[in-house]
């Protein structure tokens, strides 16, 4: 249950436009959300192209940069992603993960996909699915958790949610909805509730109590804050 501190830079994209260069005519891209990490040599990058078989645009994406992704295309049998107008990757040195996001208190956190073998939180600004659905859906009837750090990120602000207060989610399917906080609790790394003793392990972990979800975030070494909302 324990979640460490950490803080790293996230990038971004820097486009919104979707658009290719091509020599001939292909499938249109297909539009997603999520994240690509840059895998390729410590002290290296890649190539940034201005499109599929289009020309090389200058710049290099350094190993271990975070970018946003807007949308995937299959050409040859080789994935290609686009992080802005003009602007496309090999997919052979990145490693995609699909990513939703979570507002709260006039916050916006996103988040991927996780489970419940991670040991920690992502570091940064970022949240990620552990128990439940790991598959954010806010159509499937059931449970995520998602867990995020404290300290100076968004997901701090968990600590601040009230029974009442509104949880909008965008799913890995860019779908939408709003869950209204039912409950809060305070829980040690076993998940015993602080003050009663009771195990809340099943109800922060298990899938199948309907559609809602489940934030967690530390609020000491020892004790986390735990948020239902349906």
């Amino acid at each position: 249950m324990r979640i460490k501190s950490l803080i790293v830079a996230f990038l971004v994209g820097l486009g919104l436009a979707i658009g290719f260069s091509g020599e001939r005519p292909v499938a249109a891209a297909e539009s997603i959300n999520g994240i690509a990490t840059i895998q390729y040599q410590p002290g290296y990058g890649i190539a940034l192209w201005s499109g599929i078989s289009g020309r090389f645009t200058g710049r290099y994406l350094a190993h271990g940069s975070q970018w946003r992704v807007l949308a995937r295309e299959q050409r040859d049998g080789q994935t290609w992603y686009q992080l802005g107008r003009d602007q496309w990757i090999d997919g052979q040195y990145a490693n995609f993960q699909t990513r939703g996001q979570v507002q709260f208190l006039g916050l916006t956190t996103p988040v991927i996909a996780g489970d419940r073998q991670v040991a920690d939180a992502p570091a940064g600004n970022m949240g990620q699915t552990w128990g439940g659905a790991t598959q954010l859906s806010v159509t499937d009837q059931l449970s995520t958790h998602i867990i995020g750090h404290d300290g100076p990120t968004n997901f701090n602000s968990v600590k601040r949610l009230q029974v009442g207060d509104a949880i909008t989610v965008t799913d890995f399917s860019n779908q939408v909805r709003t869950y209204r906080v039912y409950k809060v609790a305070s829980v040690n790394d076993q998940a015993i509730q602080v003050g009663t003793g009771i195990n809340l392990f099943p109800n922060i972990v298990n899938a199948d109590q309907g559609e809602q979800i489940v934030l967690q975030t530390c609020e000491t070494e020892t004790i986390n804050r735990i948020v239902w909302a349906k």
